[in-house]
């Protein structure tokens, strides 16, 4: 990005991509932000060379670990989409029939897949990414 235009992906990352963090509340979307977060934080050129960005970013981090905004929303729960109530006409019967009933709830939900499969704990994930990116790096490197 910085090849096309210098500095614009600093200037994402601080006017788009850390503003929006708030609008995530966790599950699966929240392990995504934590693990992308430690990943731009040690792998991500443009952030560890530039002080302020990285400082920006890894306090936005530490914060949103320390404040268990992961997981909150899937604490908090919540339903979305039809209920049992739609599976039946007037007269308490599956319309068409059994079968019909049995293929709309067997493809209601898609199937599971696991997140980042790999990567059971985020924050965990995010802890040991900076300490050996700060043991590599050197204590002044970006501390």
């Amino acid at each position: 990005m910085d090849a096309v235009q210098p500095g614009i992906f600093g200037m994402v990352a601080q006017q788009v991509w850390l503003p929006s963090w708030s609008a995530i509340d966790g599950g699966d979307e929240g392990k995504l932000l934590t693990v992308a977060a430690a990943k731009c934080l040690t792998e991500c050129p443009p952030v560890y060379t530039n002080q302020p960005l990285w400082q920006e970013i890894k306090g936005a981090l530490d914060t949103r670990l320390r404040g268990g905004a992961d997981g909150a929303a899937a604490a908090a729960g919540g339903g979305g989409g039809g209920g049992v109530e739609d599976l039946f006409d007037e007269d308490g019967l599956p319309p068409g029939g059994y079968a019909a009933a049995y293929a709309r709830l067997a493809n209601a939900a898609p199937p599971e897949r696991p997140v980042l499969a790999g990567i059971p704990d985020p924050a965990q994930f995010a802890s040991n990414s900076l300490a050996s990116f700060m043991q590599r790096a050197g204590s002044g490197a970006a501390a």
